[in-house]
């Protein structure tokens, strides 16, 4: 006897396959599947770009604390990393794509590359 397993509503086509097979691999499709048909961020790196994007508008309201981004959107705002971090442990799980950041203005530094590469003249 099988066990029906319950409609997604995404697609017709995702559900079908999802009834099939529950696989990580199909379960990770479907939910970028889902984030990018909402425009959402999938990888940390397109959150982080998102979170520089919106950085100057953050800065205006929440300089000093950090924030807990998810979806390219801020979801909460924290007095520290950790307690930001935490939330989004407990909200999202350790298999969802989520940005804890500080809201601080980029300080540019400027580096030596041959500090960096280890070769020094002199």
């Amino acid at each position: 006897m099988s066990v029906a397993r319950p409609s997604v509503g995404v697609d017709p086509a995702v559900d079908a396959l999802v009834q099939r097979d529950m696989s990580p691999a199909v379960l990770d499709a479907r939910r970028r599947y889902i984030l990018e048909k909402e425009g959402a961020a999938v990888t940390v790196q397109e959150e982080q770009n998102a979170f520089e994007q919106q950085l100057p508008e953050l800065l205006a309201e929440h300089q000093g604390q950090f924030v807990l981004f998810k979806g390219g959107r801020p979801v909460e705002f924290f007095a520290d990393h950790r307690t930001a971090y935490e939330a989004g442990l407990n909200r999202f799980g350790l298999d969802e794509v989520f940005l804890v950041a500080p809201v601080e203005p980029v300080r540019r530094q400027p580096i030596s590359l041959s500090l960096q590469a280890g070769v020094l003249f002199g």
